[in-house]
């Protein structure tokens, strides 16, 4: 029998406290898990997020580049010159080459969008490629027009012999609610406008017109699988029905710019429409002969260097580009840094807002900063004043100057203070009663594992918020999984679920394998010096099963946290 199965009885409170201490250290070695030390972050400040929609300088994503990593398809219907036993697959490093056809004789090859060849299939039986081995299709792009097949689930995106994660709706929509559900996870797009909707009536092909069709699975989301174009599951009848022009797939998740140029690629090669007027590769110039997002306003690109993802103009003149902000919030503070690639360090890069700002490192108010060699400039929002709606980066008369990134973060700044001691004890320092200090983890609890965070209270009525968290967001919210003690109370979401006294002992548990109640919080029975759970909460389906971080804020002075840890790997 272990010596921590007996109750004590003693009116001795030092011998009370250590059995209290010796209980939770033999919790912590019967638990198989690991205690992780903790180095806590100071939340002084906040990066709420970048405000640039590109913050690089390169001419174009190299994600069209046949070597890319990730690229595992890539058909093209132009290149072809007869249909016969096998597609040529473009991806250097993909799932193979070339891609086998199914039945040549059921496919031919017509010249039918602007001037370049196409694959149409007739949907009979053997009317389609095979891929030869699975893909998780993480990124995918079509130029593709489908022929209404009499409303009948018959002509899915992509196939597979055995499952049908792609399997199409009865009304012409690109996929079906009921047999194809993970859609609705997907970022889906057609001719570069975003679908909110996936499985709406928006989501439909166009019997008479070519489509480019994008989506994106996240990688937190459910793999969803195909091996040809596009036969389902062998079933009789069911064979694409209509034409394809390209097809590329990738197995994992691009970035919205790389997205994006594809689109602009595929929209101008094979001269479609994109219906999003504020994309940026609306021009075909958009593809050829700038960066994302960013304009020139004076000067011209030096094309050579921003292969390079470099900004400079090698004559020794001026140029300038400018690119447009999102909304911008009154009195909130930003920092712009200038990331360079030259020596010459006594050179500053100058930054035109299109309203004034106040800038913070001398208190001036002006459109104009100035922002040192690799370093940071902050502004504030001016209240009343019209918010800046674009930002223009200027190089003066300097052949030698090298920019090489550009970025707006939005930053939340504390007054608060907290302190930390050698038993990870948390504690606001400072005074006054508002949410302006707290701290977070830099260690965390494996998204796709189980762990816990463990602490004390060991005071009431002092506002503080604890839990776990994907995102550190401000110094008020701790979410999605959190706790918030006020007065004698435990709430989640605003609701009392439990309720303690000074000394109470709590958990925050994260277990990834029980569905539906990954997130489990206890409290510690005084008596039986068990934790028992007074609440469960499934995962956040925006969340996912991502890592999660110890996340602190304090509202009152003197608010504390007892002893608090953190067991991983259980």
């Amino acid at each position: 029998m272990s010596l921590l199965n007996i109750v004590l009885k003693s009116s001795c409170p030092e011998l009370d406290d250590l059995l209290e201490r010796l209980t939770v250290v033999e919790q912590y070695l019967t638990s198989n898990g690991i205690v992780s030390t903790i180095t806590f972050k100071n939340k002084e400040e906040i990066n709420v997020g970048e405000r640039l929609k590109n913050t690089s300088l390169y001419q174009y994503p190299d994600i069209l580049n046949t070597r890319t990593s990730g690229m595992q398809l890539w058909l093209d219907a132009s290149e072809l010159t007869t249909i016969g036993a096998f597609w040529n697959n473009k991806a250097f490093f993909g799932i193979g080459n070339p891609t086998r056809m199914g039945d040549s004789s059921k496919m031919s090859l017509e010249e039918t969008l602007d001037g370049k060849k196409v694959v149409s299939y007739t949907g009979v039986d053997g009317s389609y490629h095979s891929f030869g081995t699975d893909i998780d299709v993480r990124t995918c792009f079509w130029v593709v027009r489908r022929i209404k097949k009499n409303n009948i689930h018959s002509n899915p995106l992509l196939g597979h012999g055995d499952k049908y994660d792609f399997h199409s709706g009865v009304n012409e929509q690109y996929f079906d609610e009921t047999h194809a559900p993970h859609a609705v996870h997907f970022r889906l797009k057609k001719n570069g406008k975003l679908i909110v909707d996936t499985l709406s009536t928006e989501a439909s092909f166009d019997p008479q017109n070519f489509q480019i069709i994008s989506m994106v699975n996240r990688s937190d989301k459910p793999a969803v699988i195909a091996n040809n174009f596009s036969n389902d599951r062998n079933i009789p009848g069911r064979c694409f029905d209509g034409q394809l022009a390209e097809l590329i797939i990738f197995d994992k998740v691009l970035s919205d710019i790389d997205v994006e140029f594809v689109e602009g690629y595929l929209s101008h090669k094979w001269n479609i429409e994109l219906e999003d007027t504020d994309h940026p590769h609306v021009s075909p110039d958009s593809i050829n002969n700038t960066v994302p997002y960013w304009k020139v306003v004076s000067g011209t690109w030096h094309h050579d260097s921003l292969k390079d993802g470099i900004l400079h103009d090698s004559s020794g003149g001026n140029i300038s580009i400018k690119q447009e902000i999102e909304t911008l919030l009154p009195n909130e503070i930003y920092d712009i840094h200038i990331e360079r690639a030259d020596q010459e360090t006594d050179v500053a890069v100058n930054v035109n807002m299109s309203h004034e700002v106040k800038w913070l490192d001398d208190g001036s108010g002006s459109i104009k900063g100035v922002v040192p060699y690799n370093t940071t400039v902050r502004f504030q929002v001016v209240e009343n004043e019209p918010p800046p709606t674009s930002i223009k980066v200027e190089i003066n008369n300097n052949s030698k100057v090298k920019i090489t990134a550009v970025s707006m973060i939005h930053k939340k700044i504390a007054n608060g203070r907290v302190t930390v001691s050698k038993d990870n004890t948390i504690e606001k320092s400072n005074e006054g009663d508002k949410w302006d200090a707290g701290a977070s983890s830099i260690e965390y609890i494996n998204g796709q594992g189980k762990g816990y965070v463990q602490f004390q209270i060991n005071q009431i009525n002092k506002d503080l918020k604890i839990g776990l968290t994907d995102f550190d967001k401000d110094f008020v919210t701790v979410e999605p999984y959190g706790l918030f003690f006020t007065g004698t109370s435990v709430q989640i979401d605003g609701n009392t679920k439990e309720y303690y006294v000074s000394g109470d002992w709590f958990r925050i548990r994260y277990d990834s394998t029980i569905t539906g109640n990954e997130i489990q919080y206890q409290k510690k029975n005084s008596q039986t010096l068990t934790y028992e759970t007074f609440f469960t909460e499934g995962i956040s389906t925006i969340v996912g099963k991502q890592d999660l971080y110890l996340d602190i804020s304090f509202k009152d002075m003197g608010g504390k946290i007892n002893e608090v840890s953190m067991i991983t790997s259980l």
